[in-house]
């Protein structure tokens, strides 16, 4: 209520993954007491486990449910992060930490439950430097290889109309590391440099 007259969309919740069932009854129940509240808002899945048969997906679990409960119509988009070394191969075949983020087979099964639903990718980017944790670990990347990686998926996003998030601006601090996913370089101490 607090925020209705300011917020329209609304991303329910952000990588509840390997909980199939507890996140397709939290989604429908937040969906629908956002729609009670906000009859036009839209409503978007957040990205969850994937697998090669999409079928067995979380997401598949999400679709089911809402079916279930004769609610398709809180759902609009389903988001999904594909992390992957080369951002070429998220779109079909899958690879790396986050193999199984594919677009397009997940495109298919989203539309196989309402031809309005698409998918939105929400969150990846390209580490500037070596990182031993979080997605992309483990591999010498540059600031010139993070500005080609970010690039590749933006235009790979752009050809298949698939809307796009970069992660992210500034260099994040996390309790244990300065992680180098943003465009912009920043300290400990969370200032740019």
């Amino acid at each position: 209520t607090r925020y209705k007259d300011v917020v329209d969309e609304w991303e329910i919740w952000n990588e509840p993954f390997d909980q199939p069932q507890e996140y397709a009854e939290l989604f429908y129940q937040t969906a629908k007491a956002v729609r009670e509240v906000q009859p036009t808002a839209t409503c978007i899945c957040t990205a969850i486990s994937m697998q090669r048969d999409m079928s067995k997906s979380d997401y598949a679990v999400v679709l089911e449910k809402l079916k279930k409960e004769n609610a398709l119509d809180l759902a609009s988009s389903f988001i999904y992060h594909p992390y992957a070394d080369n951002p070429d191969t998220s779109y079909e075949a899958g690879e790396g930490q986050f193999g199984w983020q594919m677009a397009l087979p997940l495109r298919r099964l989203v539309k196989s439950y309402n031809a309005s639903f698409d998918i939105i990718q929400g969150e990846v980017g390209c580490p500037s430097q070596l990182e031993f944790a979080h997605a992309l670990k483990n591999v010498e990347w540059t600031e010139y290889a993070q500005a080609k990686w970010d690039l590749r998926r933006a235009i790979g996003d752009a050809v298949r109309g698939i809307p796009s998030n970069l992660f992210t601006f500034i260099d994040l601090q996390y309790t244990f590391m300065l992680q180098s996913f943003g465009l912009v370089r920043s300290n400990t101490l969370k200032e740019p440099v």
